[in-house]
């Protein structure tokens, strides 16, 4: 788990990078994304992820947050359970986002009573800045699990997020990291090498890491600040709801965010520590090219037609 973290550590500031776009979005409106307020949309964020794409979640928590804010904050309607179901709409799958979202709207700690599936509270967690809590994160999904070996199913159980969280915190201090930064520098290597095992199932473990370049691991670092500068509908959408001058100063804001100055090590250089990994990922992934396992954090996956139907 050290020399995934190691190989991804391009990728490793995917939760500062997301936090920092929301305040990119404050400086362009404030009065749309008030400062204050910065906490909850990274809930937001959270509630939105599962069971869709990186670009999908972004624009849902985005359109969730314009609805919350044009038809209950600005029309001075009580911020209630009521009135969030009445007038917010997700896309897809509200019997399971919409408790999630509905206690981020109202600012409410979402771990509060929570006995299982600690996903959603702790990607909001993780995206609400420098804080203590938020660097000592860890963001668990179907991708953790499958390289540490454990049912998928299991994940959402305490006892087995606690020990995945244990297990990312003791890499995190071999390497004089933040636990939320080992984690989405090991996702991003955990996808390059399920990308080359899609395309050669059967190489050998050591032929699979050669491929694993740099090039291939920055594929899996685009963050949610890229996401809003460069995916299409995420760019129309923002230009649609708030005109083409809040783009332009949402762009000039973005472009100030610096990028991460780590630089991760090659895979082959790491062979004798990864190749326990390339054959515990090849169980699942070299037999069947067809599974994903969750893809919450992917890209390009799960879109809908009209992600807008019935929303305006």
């Amino acid at each position: 788990m050290t020399a995934a973290a190691e190989v991804g550590m391009s990728a490793s500031d995917w939760w500062g990078r997301g936090h920092q776009a929301y305040t990119a979005l404050s400086d362009a409106d404030p009065a749309s994304f008030p400062p204050e307020q910065q906490s909850k949309f990274a809930n937001v964020m959270g509630a939105t992820s599962p069971h869709q794409s990186v670009e999908m979640a972004t624009l849902e928590a985005l359109n969730v947050w314009n609805q919350w804010m044009e038809k209950i904050v600005e029309q001075g309607r009580p911020n209630t359970p009521a009135n969030i179901k009445k007038y917010v709409k997700v896309f897809s799958l509200a019997g399971a986002k919409m408790p999630n979202l509905t206690s981020a709207l109202l600012g409410q700690d979402l771990f509060a009573g929570r006995k299982q599936s600690f996903k959603a509270p702790s990607m909001g967690q993780a995206l609400q800045g420098e804080t203590s809590e938020a660097r000592s994160t860890f963001v668990g999904d179907t991708h953790m699990a499958d390289m540490m070996g454990i049912d998928a199913k299991a994940v959402s159980k305490p006892q087995t997020y606690y020990a995945m969280t244990a297990n990312a915190r003791k890499v995190a201090q071999n390497l004089n990291m933040n636990t939320r930064d080992v984690q989405s520098a090991q996702w991003a290597t955990k996808l390059a090498i399920q990308e080359i095992m899609g395309q050669e199932p059967s190489a050998p473990a050591g032929k699979i890491l050669d491929r694993v370049t740099p090039d291939i691991v920055e594929k899996y670092k685009k963050d949610i600040v890229d996401l809003i500068k460069t995916d299409p509908t995420i760019r129309q959408y923002l230009e649609d709801t708030y005109g083409t001058e809040f783009r332009k100063k949402l762009d000039a804001n973005l472009d100030k965010i610096p990028q991460t100055t780590r630089k991760g090590v090659t895979a082959a250089s790491r062979k004798g520590e990864l190749t326990p990994l390339v054959e515990r990922l090849r169980s699942k992934y070299g037999a069947s090219e067809s599974e994903q396992g969750d893809i919450s954090f992917d890209f390009g996956e799960n879109e809908p037609p009209d992600p807008f139907k019935g929303l305006k």
